[in-house]
């Protein structure tokens, strides 16, 4: 798993990103004719990592985040994106969120 697939997991799980983002669907009328999928969206669907039809992580996906966590939870970009996210989060509900390496743990 490649550092842009595990920050894509976190995003979804965060609810920062859907599905949907990673997706780029042309159409014509009301009808798709082409979608397009990034890498990170081929490797979470092709994986099984997320529900297509809801855009939730699956247990897999879980999984995986929890894996990525052990993979890249020292490198300093993606420390610098969750401490972002733990900022939004204390903005966002007034309060120190939990550690947010209990939270995507795959019991969860």
């Amino acid at each position: 798993m490649d550092k842009r697939v595990f920050l894509s997991l976190l995003f979804l799980n965060k609810d920062v990103l859907t599905l949907d983002d990673l997706l780029h669907i042309e159409t014509l009328g009301d009808a798709p004719v082409e979608i397009t999928m990034d890498h990170a969206a081929t490797v979470l669907t092709d994986n099984g990592y997320v529900d297509t039809d809801t855009g939730a992580l699956t247990p897999d996906g879980q999984e995986a985040l929890h894996v990525g966590q052990h993979l890249y939870g020292e490198d300093g970009d993606v420390q610098s994106v969750i401490d972002q996210l733990r900022v939004q989060e204390v903005v966002d509900h007034g309060e120190t969120p939990q550690s947010l390496y209990d939270r995507i743990s795959p019991d969860q």
